[in-house]
């Protein structure tokens, strides 16, 4: 495989687009100066760039080969790496690739090598964001029996928590936003799909949701050992940027989320609600 520095592949910013862009690789027989996604909109007058089209068979055949050589945790580093959505992911992808077909299994290894070391810290940190929120998610009922939750995460870890939610709460029908990237899992009970959003919808929630909501709030202050409290333990076991969408921090009324633009609560209502605790401790 020779290298071309002066070429580019662009893909549709998926996977399975990303995999196909290594299959090319390796048909073309080049190594390429970077793999990016086409809507990126950074163009250079020095670079060949070729557009790639996602393949499902060809991108099938690619993970088949990764598994067969390195096993499925290599296949699901790259997966986390990719929704990290680091910059140069796709290209330390692709070099991680090739250290799979060379070393096996133990291309992990190979620490010392950047690509090995980007694809696994990139898969570390988005797999541990995904299992801070299992458990950080507040959903909500709403008029419709439907439950919603709002995200704001670092990494696109959409994908990894609505396979969690739809065995979790598989006969419940839910939404769950991530409203920093406007995309929302959609599950009805039976279906679990991933659609794009248009701003912030309107909601209206059932009759029930405000007691649900004193009840869960009474618990979590109830809980607590108040001699033990411990602040500091508590924001690195539960740092502060999860705090805005989890119901035991937000003191709005129900009535005032009812009919209208979502209403969010601010940092500054969040760090008093903290003080408050401190108070009550």
């Amino acid at each position: 495989m020779s290298d071309r520095r002066n070429v580019i592949y662009l893909y549709d910013g998926s996977f399975e687009g990303l995999l196909t862009a290594v299959f090319d690789c390796y048909l073309n027989h080049e190594r390429p100066l970077n793999i990016e996604p086409s809507y990126n909109g950074q163009l250079t007058l020095d670079s060949e760039y070729r557009s790639i089209e996602t393949d499902t068979e060809k991108a099938r055949r690619v993970a088949d080969k990764i598994i067969d050589c390195a096993g499925g945790k290599a296949y699901r580093h790259m997966y986390y790496t990719h929704l990290s959505e680091y910059e140069h992911r796709e290209i330390n992808i692709f070099g991680y690739i090739r250290m799979c077909l060379k070393f096996g299994k133990t291309a992990d290894n190979y620490l010392t090598v950047p690509c090995v070391d980007f694809v696994l810290n990139a898969s570390y940190y988005t797999g541990h964001e995904a299992h801070k929120y299992t458990g950080f998610v507040r959903f909500s009922e709403l008029d419709s029996g439907v439950f919603y939750s709002e995200i704001e995460p670092v990494h696109n870890v959409l994908p990894i928590l609505a396979e969690h939610f739809r065995k979790r709460y598989s006969n419940m029908a839910f939404l769950l936003h991530d409203i920093k990237r406007q995309m929302c899992v959609v599950y009805n009970g039976k279906e679990c799909v991933i659609r794009e959003t248009e701003g912030l919808p309107r909601l209206s929630y059932s009759e029930n949701e405000a007691h649900y909501r004193s009840l869960w709030k009474l618990f979590y202050n109830t809980v607590e050992i108040k001699p033990r409290h411990n602040e500091k333990c508590r924001m690195t076991l539960m740092p502060k940027r999860y705090w805005r969408h989890m119901t035991e921090f937000n003191d709005i009324p129900i009535s005032k989320l009812n009919n209208q633009e979502q209403i969010r609560p601010s940092y500054q209502g969040i760090r008093q609600a903290s003080l408050s605790d401190n108070r009550q401790a």
